[in-house]
């Protein structure tokens, strides 16, 4: 959870940001809801070739903040990820729900931003047969650097982190082999 399918808000409002100059008042900027299907491939060695499917609904909030107007994001996501291992048919399902939130927001002069970022929620796998594997659900807080020019947001360190992290130390092939080979 911590990192694979995190729809950060601080890249979302990279997006935003590039889109929107300076704004004042404390209303919102942008507010959108949104569905996104998504359907890819993955090669995870040893002749597992994974097909992925999956559908995300988003909500997303975007507004000035504090006496600079420096825009903030946020981003709620509910989603539901299929890996199937076609030459089986058995598949591995994640489902999702999830809230990025940007924190604090500094301007640092040179087109670029300083975020900390707030992440929570939770993700359950299960298994072929409908059982549930893992389970990752609490909150952490992360900081990184969005460079508005090219839209890049680099992921700094983890600030705080509480809750329970089955996926922590796991190798997503390894597991996918163990389950759907």
């Amino acid at each position: 959870m911590k990192r694979g399918r995190t729809l950060a808000a601080g890249a979302l409002t990279a997006m935003m940001l590039a889109a929107t100059a300076g704004a004042a008042a404390a209303e919102p900027i942008e507010h959108a809801m949104f569905e996104e299907s998504f359907s890819t491939q993955f090669d995870c060695g040893d002749g597992l070739i994974l097909q992925i499917e999956g559908r995300d609904a988003v909500h997303f909030l975007l507004v000035a903040r504090g006496p600079d107007g420096l825009l903030s994001g946020q981003a709620i996501v509910n989603g539901t990820t299929v890996y199937t291992n076609p030459a089986n048919g058995k598949t591995f399902t994640t489902t999702y729900q999830f809230l990025d939130k940007d924190l604090k927001v500094t301007d640092n002069g040179d087109g670029t931003y300083n975020l900390v970022v707030m992440h929570s929620g939770q993700v359950a796998s299960y298994g072929p047969d409908g059982s549930r594997l893992l389970m990752d659900a609490g909150m952490f807080v992360f900081n990184g650097v969005l460079d508005v020019a090219n839209g890049e947001f680099v992921f700094g360190e983890d600030l705080r982190q509480a809750g329970r992290w089955d996926t922590d130390g796991r190798d997503f092939c390894s597991d996918m082999h163990e389950f759907l080979g």
